[in-house]
């Protein structure tokens, strides 16, 4: 699986190295189901949701 997550015009999305194919990053919270935001801080990314809890989202790799 060749997946990384990118920044372009409209937020945070999945990008497929393999098909070119991308989606909205879209995570939820699996304790409460709220949306959460994503935020990066280097290849690693992070996602809050309004209940205020935080999880890795997702590594992009080196």
């Amino acid at each position: 699986m060749n997946v990384t997550v990118q920044f372009g015009k409209y937020g945070y999305y999945l990008k497929c190295g393999d098909c070119g194919g991308n989606t909205p990053a879209k995570p939820v919270c699996a304790q409460c189901g709220q949306p959460g935001k994503v935020s990066k801080r280097g290849p690693e990314f992070t996602a809050t949701c309004a209940g205020g809890h935080t999880w890795a989202y997702w590594t992009n790799p080196a």
